[in-house]
């Protein structure tokens, strides 16, 4: 099963803030907490694996990025919901 793991991420990853079966919930989570961060020095990441093999790493979808006062999403060249 694909899941979608949320990460707040700078240099490195910081933390897990969810992990959920739909991108949909994945990306409405991850917009809340884009416009919560304190500070620009982090992004949030949308990332996938599938529960069915070793887990390793994840592969990474979108990216939230603050702005003023607003946030910008990048997609991954070859990412997709999948």
């Amino acid at each position: 099963m694909k899941v979608y793991v949320i990460t707040r991420e700078g240099v490195y990853r910081h933390e897990i803030l969810g992990v959920f079966t739909l991108l949909e919930e994945a990306v409405e989570i991850a917009e809340k907490e884009i416009m919560v961060e304190k500070d620009g020095y982090h992004d949030i990441h949308i990332n996938s694996c599938d529960t069915d093999e070793l887990i390793q790493d994840v592969s990474q979808l979108l990216m939230f990025r603050q702005g003023d006062g607003t946030f910008s999403v990048e997609k991954y060249w070859g990412a997709n919901g999948d």
